[in-house]
């Protein structure tokens, strides 16, 4: 007996495209060229079960992914799954995108000093000069974008990063520039 089937997220579905049931996605992670080279993706509504779909077609436009997905006819059908999350196995993205697709499993973590103060929650991965970056969101909405080579321990639910003094201050997303222009 096969056992549970493993998913991660890997985008949002943003709204239908055209007239044909094509939809538009939003990956997370950079991960756009990765999604292109999915064979069978799985849509779920919040709250509910995945649906597996096999994907007639995938390019990429503008930053977001284009699916057209077997059995999806029309307009009507295709915005049915907005906002739905989208998500693939776990072994077909390590397969497409052996680099990044582990970042994907970590979505919605909590972050913590390695001294146990809570900075936030992840909530997006992206690639600044080929180095990973993190998208922390706190408590009160604040955002840090922090290198992911910083994480030192994962705990369950709980992601442990170390912060040289000062850096996290350095990095909230609403910080004054330091270099003046």
């Amino acid at each position: 007996m096969a056992g549970p089937l493993k998913l991660v997220e890997v985008g949002r579905v943003v709204r239908a495209h055209g007239l044909r049931g094509e939809i538009v996605v939003s990956p997370h992670g950079g991960c756009a060229d990765a999604l292109i080279r999915l064979e069978r993706v799985y849509l779920r509504r919040q709250g509910g079960k995945p649906k597996p779909w096999r994907v007639a077609c995938a390019r990429i436009h503008s930053g977001r992914v284009l699916l057209a997905l077997e059995g999806m006819a029309g307009r009507d059908q295709a915005q049915l799954w907005r906002e739905a999350a989208m998500c693939a196995r776990c072994r077909d993205m390590a397969a497409v995108d052996p680099d990044r697709w582990q970042a994907l499993l970590w979505f919605g973590r909590e972050v913590r000093t390695s001294d146990g103060h809570t900075v936030g929650v992840l909530e997006g991965v992206e690639y600044v000069a080929h180095q990973q970056m993190w998208r922390i969101r706190t408590e009160v909405g604040a955002v840090y974008v922090v290198p992911a080579a910083l994480l030192r321990a994962i705990f369950e639910d709980t992601l442990v990063m170390e912060f040289p003094p000062g850096l996290l201050d350095m990095c909230r997303e609403d910080a004054p520039c330091a270099f003046p222009s």
